[in-house]
């Protein structure tokens, strides 16, 4: 054998309103489905299985961002870590019940921010998104059904200073593969 095992189709926008830009690749309707079928039929002739990254823009089209107040929420609603945390955490659960077993749910994560006045206020509440946030959201993830944890880096803060070099990213994967509770059926990747 040789080739990829997987090859991933990266940030396939899942409704017209979610995307970055008009021009991102979608995939809301039928005739979009059919387009992607000979690439999928490609990639299971060379022996390797299809995947699909779902995506949607989510604060990145509506620009709110964690460390400001965010306009669109309620009085009395706390902004903390486990009202950022339900959605994705629903929707992993949802998704993990729709798919059969036999499939992997691979779940992509932006470690960090990189905002730079750290993830928690003075008073210690959450005001970014970094690696203490991405542990207890991988951990949760894991236990609703998430099989493979994709950890990168990077956010829609204006003013985030990264140093990119060879495997920049390397170190924020490995520090939550060792704080992850270890399963044969979970990995983390980068």
């Amino acid at each position: 054998m040789r080739g990829p095992a997987c090859v991933m189709m990266e940030a396939v926008h899942v409704v017209p309103e979610g995307r970055v830009s008009p021009e991102c690749l979608g995939l809301w309707s039928d005739e979009q489905m059919e387009a992607f079928k000979p690439i999928v039929e490609v990639i299971k002739a060379q022996g390797s299985i299809p995947g699909i990254q779902l995506a949607h823009a989510g604060r990145k089209s509506s620009n709110l961002v964690p460390w400001l107040k965010n306009p669109l929420s309620k009085p009395g609603v706390k902004a903390g870590s486990e009202n950022r945390l339900r959605l994705p955490l629903e929707i992993i659960a949802l998704t993990r019940n729709l798919l059969p077993p036999t499939l992997a749910l691979f779940v992509r994560i932006s470690a960090t921010d990189w905002y730079s006045d750290g993830e928690k206020n003075e008073d210690g509440e959450w005001i970014s998104w970094g690696p203490e946030q991405s542990e207890v959201f991988l951990k949760e993830a894991i236990e609703v059904g998430a099989d493979l944890l994709d950890v990168s880096t990077g956010g829609g803060y204006v003013k985030q200073s990264v140093k990119s070099n060879p495997g920049y990213q390397v170190p924020f994967a490995e520090r939550l593969r060792k704080a992850l509770p270890t399963k044969d059926s979970v990995a983390v990747a980068t």
